[in-house]
């Protein structure tokens, strides 16, 4: 789980249409926005932050048009090739977002989000040592970015480095202790260690901070299964499927856990749960196996 890229509002302050943006009033600040660019349509932060209140709305490629406005107006402008490098992201056009974030760079060679992006998007593209390297960028500018700290260690853990992952995901949480997804990250470099305990007490802190993250509470109870403490991770996965009732793999490792504990039609039920998401031969055939009992 890499903690996701943000779009970036530098430079000029656009006041009343940024409250409107703070306030996620997407709309209603592109309104705004369209309003100074018809007074003067070289306004670049106007074309920048229309930009960024469309990426907002998931509208990338309208997004993308704005940068590109801002851009041909203002060549330097190096938030607006950053918030284009986020936009393309999204779009998973990594190549060109690379690229982006190299011309934000190529301008601003201390612009730390920037070279965290970039890192990033390098990790999608499964080049984990050259996202380490952009990371490792970021956090000579600021040692004290934590969102640099996790994805470093999101990428070691990818090369199965993870007690190198450990320690960076421990950096990030000493400079911020609620951040859920570095608990969880974390969780899962101990539980890949076999550290099944240990994963647990992170998992725990990531619920602590966000209850609602089922990702959280499916991955405690595979850690409880592998403890044999079967009953309290069917309570886990309980919990799992209450915040996100079409993960087919929690109700698969469910019924697992319900058939190791011989409770076969509630198995069943949760097998057929899982095959009503997605079928496969497997749940099927264990389907069958169940029905047969």
């Amino acid at each position: 789980m890499i903690e996701p890229i943000s779009i970036h509002l530098l430079e000029e302050q656009i006041w009343g249409d940024k409250v409107l943006y703070e306030l996620k009033q997407y709309q209603s600040a592109i309104e705004c926005y369209n309003k100074s660019i018809s007074i003067n349509p070289k306004y670049r932060s106007a074309w920048n932050y229309k930009g960024n209140a469309l990426a907002e709305l998931n509208q990338y490629h309208e997004a993308i048009e704005c940068y590109n406005e801002a851009i041909s107006i203002n060549p330097k402008y190096h938030s607006a090739w950053y918030n284009k490098g986020v936009a393309l992201y999204e779009l998973k056009q990594y190549q060109t977002a690379i690229e982006c974030y190299n011309e934000a760079i190529s301008i601003n060679s201390k612009y730390v989000s920037a070279w965290n992006g970039k890192g990033i998007t390098l990790a999608s593209l499964n080049q984990y040592q050259e996202a380490i390297e952009c990371y490792n960028e970021a956090l000579s500018i600021n040692s004290k970015y934590s969102s640099a700290w996790h994805n470093k260690g999101v990428a070691l853990a990818y090369l199965n480095q993870y007690q190198e992952a450990i320690e960076c995901y421990n950096e990030a949480i000493s400079i911020n202790p609620k951040y859920d997804s570095v608990w969880f990250n974390k969780g899962q470099a101990l539980f890949d260690e076999k550290q099944y305990q240990e994963a647990i007490n992170c998992y725990n802190e990531a619920i602590s901070i966000n209850p609602r993250t089922d990702d959280a509470w499916f991955q405690k109870g595979q850690a409880l299964y592998h403890l044999n403490q079967y009953q309290e991770a069917v309570e886990c996965y309980t919990e799992a499927i209450s915040i996100n009732p079409i993960s087919d793999q929690v109700y698969e490792s469910k019924g697992l856990i319900l058939h190791k504990l011989k409770k076969y039609i509630d198995a069943l039920s949760n097998f057929e749960e899982a095959i009503k998401i997605k079928t496969n031969a497997v749940r099927l055939l264990f389907k069958g196996k169940l029905i047969c009992n």
